[in-house]
């Protein structure tokens, strides 16, 4: 709700805007950043929207509150609700309100400076946008790296890549991102020291990737041909991928013959096909 208020307010958006022009002088209009909604038809999205909070972190604050801190210095109005619950017994007039929509119609009634003060976030909250981003830093640049140019990334680079996203999902720590421009960092945390919620999505995306790319048994045919044949992808019994897996290693050498044998097939079968013409005209 806090990136969305931005795109109601032409106010809040000039304020984001010029807060970023007077940090930096050497800043164009044009090279401001503005905030990011979360994008129903892609889910990196949400990932850019806590991306772009982060980076603009006081810059919002002082857009919402004008205050670096995010703490406002003006009372907040009554609410739109409040009036007309005031005005009116009539409770359905007041359905088509909003969580805090309601707030803000009242600030601006009072004529408030800052009239979406109440939608910056807390200091938790804020904490909250850099773990979620930071959550979300892996699927993001395994998505992105597949969908570089027109090729891609390769059936086996996807296969070890989605392993390692896998992983790293199990792991007991996590580094979480904070900072802007300059000043970020990455700090490592423990996971039981994250909100419930976090720790739940770290446990069900290890779980999907398990289950929907066959992570912990034996891939498909396919996968198992890209993996013997990928030059970078070490297929010894004791390397990472194979080392007690000693049937996924079997079916994958297996599938590798069977590719050999049936090129084999084709280049006699096209070799045969050329020389027959050949044939036929020298005969008498």
């Amino acid at each position: 709700k806090q990136s969305a208020a931005f795109s109601r307010s032409v106010v809040a958006n000039h304020e984001l805007q010029q807060y970023q022009l007077d940090a930096d002088s050497r800043l164009k209009a044009h090279a401001t950043l503005s905030t990011k909604t979360a994008n129903k038809t892609r889910w990196t999205g949400l990932r850019e929207m806590a991306r772009h909070n982060r980076l603009l972190k006081p810059a919002i604050r002082y857009a919402l509150t004008g205050d670096e801190n995010g703490i406002s210095s003006e009372v907040p109005a009554r609410s739109a609700r409040t009036i007309r619950e005031k005005d009116s017994s009539d409770e359905s007039s007041c359905s088509d309100f909003s969580d805090g929509e309601d707030q803000a119609e009242g600030n601006i009634a009072a004529n408030k400076k800052h009239p979406l003060a109440h939608r910056a976030l807390s200091t938790t909250d804020w904490d909250h946008n850099n773990i979620l981003e930071s959550v979300l830093e892996g699927p993001y640049e395994l998505t992105m790296l597949s969908q570089i140019g027109t090729a891609g990334l390769d059936l086996g680079t996807s296969y070890v890549l989605l392993a390692c996203l896998r992983d790293e999902s199990r792991a007991d720590t996590l580094e979480i991102v904070s900072g802007t421009k300059d000043t970020e960092v990455w700090r490592e945390v423990p996971v039981q020291s994250l909100p419930p919620m976090f720790q739940t999505f770290r446990k069900v995306l290890a779980e999907q990737l398990s289950a929907r790319f066959l992570l912990d048994t034996t891939p498909d045919k396919h996968t198992l041909l890209a993996l013997k044949m990928h030059p970078a992808i070490n297929t010894k019994a004791d390397s990472s991928m194979f080392e007690g897996r000693s049937a996924m290693l079997s079916l994958s050498a297996a599938e590798y013959r069977r590719s050999l044998r049936r090129q084999g097939i084709r280049q006699l079968a096209a070799a045969a096909a050329k020389a027959a013409p050949a044939a036929a005209t020298a005969a008498p």
